[in-house]
């Protein structure tokens, strides 16, 4: 409009008039809110969007039926079983130009390992005062992780021993890295031993820990029998705890029950020697009552291989037969006697010797009373070729050296046979001998050596002739090599 009398218009002469959207929406920060049960407290945030000028009050509430979170039975105090207190109609303001604002749901701990792990609760918004309203997201889920542990459960050893007579063993199961609650693992029992005979009771069970309680004992009924009938095994397995605990490491153990009669047995079904050695030894060992003496005789006279003689060694002789006379002095449980080998240099493959207990005297044999003794070759044959493709002799000489040689090996013994396979010279004619044969053996560390061929002459001249030779089988442990054939030329001496 005009101005009138002695006014005039100032700075700025126009202005503008915003209008302030004051409505918004709050709701809930997400859709999921996370906490460790043992935090004392979850925080939940809620956000205001779009007008803020004008304070505005939320109500909001927790829980649902369908919640697996259990609410206390008061507000102010946890109950027993109670994951958290409820909010039955809670309320916070936002003021002017405020976007988010939090609040708490207290929490109760507890020791218990509990299931389904999380558990959940609801979030409610119950209302929003005007001028702003809900938004969509309205509702939440807490979710309370189970801070607690049943711990791991195992064996406090991989192996436990016993001896019969002993009234009672006593296997030991601990629980680390966590004792929260009462958590149960079952157990059952197998190996070689026989319920009623060496042990009773049950052969599984539950094996039951209190809250807090790390460790327990599962006992084993021992009986004792009069029976030589050497270790017997009780293995106990442990199953799948419950309660929250887990399995851990050893799950099984393994419970032996020793003899308790005087026995005497050889330490071990097989025993083991190179060919070099002049000796090995052989180890008895004493068990049940150790109070008395007891003597055994360790024999060589069981089923083997190898060619026992009775000393000393000689040609063809790997071991010097013995009967060999084994006292246990009160108080002595093992005793080691020596077996008398006889190296040799043929490469004749493993050999084995039979070994027995006999004429034990204060005591029953026990298993295992038999043996056997391995004697594993440490002599290498090699193989065995022809030296040359060709060779050639006069008729002049009495004989041709067919030379043929030994690589990768020493040992005696090694021999190759030998054939004729054809030829232009004439048996009976132009050489004489056998058309085949053996090539003599190897000495140890031989490592070539000829084969003879008997040379006939004959009058006038007829031209070379030809000797085929061929290697058509080893012997002694060695084996043929690439040139397995060769060519004698008998040369004209006129």
């Amino acid at each position: 409009p005009p101005v009138s009398g002695n006014l005039g218009l100032g700075t700025p002469k126009a202005a503008t008039v915003k209008l302030v959207d004051d409505e918004g929406t709050v709701q809930f920060a997400g859709a999921t809110f996370t906490v460790s049960e043992g935090t004392g407290a979850a925080t939940i945030t809620l956000t205001r969007t779009g007008g803020t000028a004008r304070p505005t009050t939320v109500h909001f509430a927790t829980g649902d039926p369908g919640d697996s979170a259990s609410p206390s039975t008061a507000a102010v105090a946890c109950s027993a079983g109670a994951d958290y207190r409820p909010i039955v109609d809670g309320s916070l303001t936002f003021n002017p130009g405020e976007t988010s604002r939090t609040f708490i749901v207290p929490l109760c701990g507890d020791d218990v390992v509990e299931t389904p792990n999380p558990e959940t609760l609801t979030l409610r918004l119950l209302s929003v005062s005007p001028p702003a309203t809900p938004g969509a997201q309205s509702t939440a889920v807490l979710r309370i992780q189970e801070n607690d542990a049943g711990g791991a459960l195992r064996f406090g050893s991989a192996g436990y021993s016993v001896t019969e007579g002993a009234p009672t063993a006593i296997l030991t199961v601990l629980r680390a890295n966590g004792a929260a609650g009462s958590v149960r693992v079952p157990w059952s029992i197998g190996g070689s031993a026989v319920r009623d005979t060496d042990y009773s009771g049950s052969t599984s069970g539950w094996l039951d820990f209190g809250p807090f309680q790390t460790s327990a004992s599962l006992p084993v009924t021992i009986l004792n029998d009069t029976l030589v009938d050497g270790v017997k095994t009780v293995v106990v397995t442990l199953g799948t705890p419950t309660g929250g605990a887990i399995l851990g490491s050893p799950s099984v153990a393994t419970l032996s029950i020793n003899d308790n009669e005087p026995s005497v047995r050889f330490s071990s079904p097989t025993y083991f020697v190179g060919e070099s050695s002049t000796g090995v030894g052989v180890t008895v060992i004493r068990g049940g009552a150790t109070n008395s003496a007891v003597t055994v005789n360790v024999k060589t006279t069981g089923p083997g291989t190898a060619e026992g003689g009775p000393g000393p060694c000689g040609t063809g002789i790997d071991f010097t037969a013995v009967s060999l006379p084994v006292p246990f002095n009160p108080g002595e449980t093992v005793k080691t006697v020596t077996i008398p080998l006889c190296p040799d240099t043929d490469a004749d493959g493993i050999e084995t010797i039979g070994l027995f207990l006999d004429d034990v005297s204060g005591a029953t044999l026990g298993a295992p009373n038999a043996a056997t003794l391995q004697i594993f070759e440490d002599d290498v044959a090699g193989t065995v070729q022809f030296a040359a493709a060709a060779s050639s002799v006069s008729e002049s000489q009495s004989a041709a050296s067919v030379l043929v040689t030994r690589t990768g090996g020493s040992a005696s013994g090694v021999k190759a046979h030998w054939t004729i396979v054809g030829g232009t010279a004439i048996a009976g004619v132009d050489f004489d001998g056998a058309t085949s044969g053996w090539v003599p053996p190897f000495g140890d560390k031989q490592m070539s050596q000829g084969l003879a061929i008997p040379i006939k002459p004959r009058a006038g001249v007829q031209g070379p002739r030809s000797v085929k030779l061929l290697l058509d089988l080893p012997g002694g442990g060695g084996a043929l090599g690439a040139r397995i054939s060769t060519t004698l030329w008998i040369l004209d001496a006129d």
